[in-house]
């Protein structure tokens, strides 16, 4: 097994656009800023916003894909904390990873699910990340479908959550751009992250 800098291990196997993602997405994590906004104190959403921290010993972030980039349990993770802030658009925001999640709490209930389609853009939600080095040739479009799910806080504990697949399985898509800019998708991989978190700031 190997490990990345920034989660749980991965197969010594990994095939090599995975492995791409990897390395690309290991120096953006890296380089991500954390972001803050102001006082939340009022916000309906309170539960939700601030700094979480993820317990990446019982998190998991497997990626399998069919063929030609066949992989089973691949590890590929692109957060090394979830930042929650107040959205514009939609109720929430992940604002410290490479692919920003934008979720919409449901009402009288302390859910959020991933906003689908997209309000900003008005087509369906997905963020691309460069798989290639030199950019441009390979992408990775990641299609967004989770919940953000808070329990009933315990006593003396600080705030937990956890981030879930909906049953619309998340995916990550290998896009390959030529030279006349013709882009050729793979058939998806799904990408069935689920995290456990704890949250350790409050804005």
């Amino acid at each position: 097994m190997t490990t990345n800098s920034f989660g749980p291990p991965r197969s010594a196997s990994t095939p090599s656009r995975v492995r791409a993602v990897l390395a690309v997405v290991a120096l953006m994590v890296a380089g991500a800023a954390t972001g803050c906004s102001d006082s939340t104190e009022g916000s309906p959403f309170k539960d939700f916003i601030g700094i979480w921290d993820i317990d990446f010993a019982n998190s998991s972030f497997p990626l399998n894909c069919p063929e030609p980039n066949s992989s089973q349990n691949d590890e590929v993770n692109l957060w090394d904390r979830l930042v929650i802030e107040e959205g514009t658009l939609t109720d929430l925001i992940e604002t410290s990873g490479v692919c920003p999640l934008k979720f919409n709490v449901k009402s009288g209930i302390l859910i959020a699910e991933t906003a689908d389609p997209d309000p900003f853009t008005g087509q369906s939600a997905v963020c691309r990340l460069n798989a290639s080095d030199p950019p441009g040739s390979i992408f990775a479009d990641i299609h967004p479908s989770w919940e953000l799910r808070i329990p009933r806080p315990e006593k003396g504990k600080a705030p937990r959550a956890q981030l879930l697949p909906l049953a619309q399985a998340p995916t990550l898509t290998f896009v390959t751009r030529d030279a006349l800019g013709v882009e050729t998708p793979d058939p998806s991989c799904t990408y069935l992250v689920r995290m456990e978190l704890t949250k350790v700031a409050q804005f």
